[in-house]
This record gives structure tokens, sequence and C-alpha cells, in this order.
């Protein structure tokens, strides 16, 4: 039975998730200062302009989403612990939005229908990118009694929780 992000292929045992969960910590920590470039990168012109061509129905859109959303999947993907992958949710909602299209004015007709998968995986990457930078920041431990609910998504994209 699949729940997408719910341990779709691998069940862990309470003392298994949390090593896992304190080398995605780790892992966290030991690329921040590349993952808050990269964030600082998309937190200005890129995230405005992704925005922007949203609404005002450009090409652009197609050209440039792509490109930056494949730069923050493939930077998530690197900091997985051993055994773990990006949860199925996740890459569904991904596939579509990195993929590089030839801009048609055929588009247009359904603007909404088919540039909403570009952005919508943009803003997803994006979210998770600035989970890793605040996380990797701020926790000293993985071992919490209350999970904050950002921590708790970055477990379920790497399928841990």
């Amino acid at each position: 039975m699949s729940h997408d992000c719910i341990n779709t292929l691998s069940f862990y045992t309470t003392a298994e998730k949390q090593v896992l969960e304190q080398i995605l910590l780790a892992n966290l920590k030991s690329h921040h200062d590349a993952l808050a470039r990269l964030f600082l990168s998309l937190s200005d012109r890129a995230y405005e302009d992704a925005i922007y061509r949203y609404y005002a129905h450009s090409y652009k859109l197609y050209r440039h989403t792509p490109h930056r959303t494949n730069e923050i999947v493939s930077a998530l993907r690197q900091l997985a612990p051993s055994g773990t992958h990006l949860c199925v949710a996740f890459e569904q909602l991904v596939q579509v939005g990195i993929q590089e299209n030839a801009f048609s004015l055929a588009f247009n007709e359904e603007w909404s229908k088919n540039s909403r998968p570009y952005i919508e995986a943009f803003f997803h990457a994006r979210y998770f990118l600035e989970m890793a930078v605040k996380y990797g920041a701020s926790l000293d431990s993985a071992a919490l009694t209350s999970l904050p609910s950002g921590w708790a998504a970055l477990l379920c994209l790497y399928d841990i929780r």
C-alpha cells in the first residue's frame, strides 16, 4: 500500500529513524553554507521573477524555472542519508516542473493548466531548501519531543517520518 511520503519503500524501526534523522541533520549542517547560498540566490530576483512570469504569461517561465527547480532538487538529493530517497509525492510533483519544454503559443490557451506545474514545483522545492537551511542552522539535535512542522516536513521529504 503506497502512502506517498510515508515510508513507501522502507519501514524503519524507531532506532533506525533516530539514526537517519541524526544523519540528515549532520548532512544539513555540513552543507549549510552551500544551501544558504543557493537559497539566497533564489530569494530575491529568481523568486520574484518566477511569480511575475506566471502572472504575465511569459514564455520565460518555461525557460528559467525548470533550471532553478532542478538546481534545488539536485541539492536536496545530495542531503539524503544513505538508503533513503526523496518521497514519491515530491518526485511526482517536481518531475514535470524540471522538464524544459519549448514554449508553444498553444500553451497560452490553457496557461494555468500548462504553467502551474512549473511554478508549483519551484515553490515546493524552494520551501524544502528553506527548511533545510533553517533547521540545519537552528537544530542541535534531531532528538526532539515536539517536532517543528518544517523539520517534520523534511523528515517526510526523505521518507524518514
